[in-house]
This record gives C-alpha cells, sequence and structure tokens, in this order.
C-alpha cells in the first residue's frame, strides 16, 4: 500500500516537473513577479508579430480578444521607425534616438512620426515568449507609452414626423481622442546605432501615410510587403 503511494507521488513528480520544464523560460523577462500581479497587459504590437504578420500567433495565443485587436491606436510619441531587410524575416524597428544620433543617420532613418499599431491584452505568461522573440533587454526594451485612441460617439435623437410617427435618427460626433498607457518593445540604441550608421547591413524605410485628421496627419504603418 506504501508503495503504490510513493510510486504514484513519484509520477505526480515527474509530471509536475515535466510541467515545468515545458513553461516558457523568462530569460528575458525579469519582471514576470511583477507581471503576473495581474491577469493581463495592454500591449502595443506594431511589428511583425501584428495581424497577418508571421509570427502574430505569438500574440493570438495569450490575447484575450484572440485573433483581433481590441482596437488600433497611435504612438503619443514620435519614433525613428525603419526596417530591417532580412527577406521573410524582415521586421521593423522603432527608435526614440536623440538628435545628434539622428544627425549622423540617412534622412528616411532620422524622420521622426507617430506609429499606428494594434491593441491587445496580453496574458503575462505569453508576454514571456513575446520577450524571447524580441530579446527584451538585449535588442529591443519592453517600455511604457502612451498610446491615442481615436472613437466616435454615436448620438441617437427622438424625432416625431409631421404625422405623429416617431422614429430614431443616429448620428456620429466628431472624432475624439484619448491616451492610455501600455506596453511597446522599442529598439536598444546601444544594439542597433552602430549598425545604422555603418551603412553594411540593410534597412529600408517603411511607409508614411498621410491623413487629414485633426489629431494626426502623418504616421508609419508596417507592412512586410512594400
Amino acid at each position: 500500500m506504501f508503495g503504490l503511494n510513493a510510486r504514484a507521488a513519484r509520477q505526480h513528480q515527474d509530471s509536475f516537473l515535466r510541467y515545468l520544464e515545458d513553461l516558457p523560460r523568462p530569460e528575458f523577462t525579469p519582471d514576470l513577479w511583477l507581471l503576473e500581479q495581474k491577469k493581463a497587459h495592454l500591449f502595443f504590437i506594431h511589428d511583425d508579430m501584428a495581424q497577418l504578420q508571421p509570427f502574430h500567433d505569438l500574440v493570438k495565443a495569450g490575447s484575450l480578444s484572440g485573433f483581433y485587436p481590441m482596437n488600433y491606436g497611435y504612438t503619443a510619441k514620435k519614433f525613428t521607425f525603419v526596417k530591417k531587410n532580412l527577406g521573410l524575416k524582415s521586421f521593423p524597428i522603432a527608435l526614440d534616438l536623440p538628435f545628434e544620433d539622428r544627425e549622423k543617420l540617412p534622412q528616411y532613418m532620422s524622420n521622426e512620426h507617430r506609429i499606428r499599431g494594434e491593441i491587445y491584452a496580453i496574458r503575462p505568461r505569453q508576454i514571456v515568449e513575446l520577450d524571447n522573440h524580441r530579446q527584451n533587454g538585449v535588442q529591443f526594451q519592453r517600455i511604457r507609452v502612451n498610446i491615442n485612441i481615436g472613437f466616435r460617439k454615436l448620438m441617437r435623437h427622438s424625432i416625431t414626423s409631421s404625422t405623429g410617427k416617431k422614429y430614431s435618427e443616429y448620428n456620429l460626433t466628431k472624432e475624439e481622442m484619448i491616451s492610455q498607457e501600455m506596453c511597446m518593445y522599442v529598439g536598444r540604441r546601444d544594439y542597433w546605432m552602430d549598425q545604422l550608421e555603418s551603412g553594411f547591413f540593410d534597412f529600408q524605410p517603411i511607409d508614411i501615410i498621410e491623413e487629414d485628421r485633426v489629431w494626426i496627419n502623418k504616421y508609419y504603418q508596417y507592412s512586410r510587403i512594400r
């Protein structure tokens, strides 16, 4: 009887150890203990992990909204935004560079605009996978930024016609904007600056979109295909 209980305990322990081995390792997530204090964290995704991009499954697996983003937004801060050209493995890099660094770079690398991206709520354990992909603390840094989100209110008006019939009429108000803090991956200057300056590595510009809107008129939008 005691032998059976001991064997079952060892099997349970072995099963639990295998479970721990299968969990993503937090090598690039030193703040996992802090992240796990919440059910999910808002993330601004603007790169090769966005919808229809090759690594979107990393986001989808831990997103509270699944495949689809909760909303779209634009960085309140302006960034330099370039694409590292690696063929099918290409990815964009958002950089927050001081003026003296941008002076050393070609014009398309020194421009600064807001970035359009997708907003997700992601579970803490999946953030480990995202940090591994972006090599948080080495190639990129997961930081908190303010994201501007545009919205319009739907107004309903009750109208009575000349015949006494009542009906409702709906109208959208002018676009307004709110700002929300969330996580975003930004390229680390110490890792990328020498590559940008050398000209040896292949970098390309990212599309700039222009719109006639009150609070934004130019912004970057990454697309894998130019």
